[in-house]
């Protein structure tokens, strides 16, 4: 819903957006309500229990978009299936055979709908996620360049460095240098030793 729908209300003229019956307002405001008079309260711990209402509040919006029915709404909750699929199981290799299937579409009717709502093919979004995931993990693991690869779904690790370099620019090893320079521990052992 968060991703996925503002995008694809920009290219439908908000033919998609989510209507709420009485009911569901009714419970949006009452969550509302309470973030609003929580926040007032200021009362100590009032930011964490915001935070709380807010995810509950998100995940009732969430809900009550999968209820929407519109041939819009469906096709987006169709992509939103397979984007939760790409996110949850990036390393499994993943077909688009395997994607249509999990959206109940074809081929074909997948790949229209996808670039719709995202501006990528499947396969193009797939690459995406595996290449950021894999800069994530360049810049907060002791991995190396070949684990990593392996831990997002690329086999070859040739293939994994030769793609995030066109994406990212640097290969996996300079980028992971870039956003970690080393630290001399030298001069930081003469400096605790000198003082």
């Amino acid at each position: 819903m968060f991703v996925l729908e503002p995008r694809y209300r920009l290219r439908h003229g908000f033919s998609s957006r989510l209507r709420l019956d009485e009911e569901g307002l009714a419970g949006a405001r009452r969550l509302v309500e309470r973030l609003d008079a929580e926040w007032r309260a200021r009362r100590p711990g009032f930011e964490a229990m915001a935070l709380a209402i807010f995810g509950e509040l998100a995940v009732f919006l969430c809900r009550q978009y999968s209820n929407v029915r519109t041939p819009p709404g469906l096709a987006l909750m169709r992509v939103g299936e397979v984007v939760s699929l790409i996110e949850r199981d990036l390393a499994r290799p993943l077909t688009l055979e395997q994607l249509a299937r999990t959206a109940h579409l074809s081929k074909n009717q997948l790949l229209r709908v996808f670039r719709e709502a995202t501006g990528r093919t499947p396969v193009q979004f797939l690459l995406r996620v595996r290449l950021d995931r894999a800069a994530r993990l360049l810049r907060d693991s002791a991995m190396n360049v070949t684990q990593v690869a392996s831990a997002v779904g690329f086999a070859d690790p040739n293939y994994f460095s030769r793609r995030f370099r066109e994406a990212m620019g640097v290969s996996p090893t300079a980028y992971r240098r870039r956003q970690r320079p080393t630290t001399n521990f030298t001069n930081e052992t003469n400096c605790t030793e000198s003082a």
